[in-house]
């Protein structure tokens, strides 16, 4: 998300408040919740997009909804990873379970969609390309532009 940071904003205008971080781990988002809320920049809408620095557990997943709903985010939007790394698969499984017990997240299957795109992405097969970056945005717009 770091690297599509100016298309996000291009694209999704002014409204868009992106607060991305180089290493940020899922376990990082309730605390980033609070400043966020504390701060004024909490919206209705969230979309989280973390999983490619580490794994994850199926408690940090439940803590990352439990503080978006107590501050009444109304929609969450995960973005699964897609990585050529050892947990690409376990932390996707974690998406799909944790959506499975949540039913306000929502998912963009980024790792479905980037399968088998290897110019969306650079030399270390993990971060975007411009092409890359153009079909990244375009899921989120897409997604938010969908009614759940």
């Amino acid at each position: 998300m770091q690297g599509a940071r100016p298309m996000i904003e291009d694209v999704l205008g002014e409204g868009v408040y992106i607060d991305a971080a180089r290493k940020r781990k899922m376990e990082d988002v309730p605390a980033l919740v609070e400043t966020l809320e504390e701060e004024g920049h909490l919206a209705p809408v969230v979309v989280i997009h973390l999983g490619s620095n580490r794994p994850f557990e199926a408690l940090v997943f439940d803590q990352v909804m439990e503080s978006l709903i107590a501050h009444q985010v109304e929609r969450i939007i995960f973005v699964n990873v897609h990585r050529p790394i050892g947990w690409e698969f376990y932390v996707n499984k974690q998406f799909t379970e944790g959506l499975a017990r949540w039913p306000q997240a929502e998912l963009i299957d980024w790792e479905a969609m980037a399968h088998s795109e290897q110019g969306w992405f650079i030399k270390d097969r993990t971060h975007l390309s411009y092409d890359g970056s153009e079909a990244y945005v375009g899921a989120i717009k897409e997604k938010l532009n969908t009614i759940p």
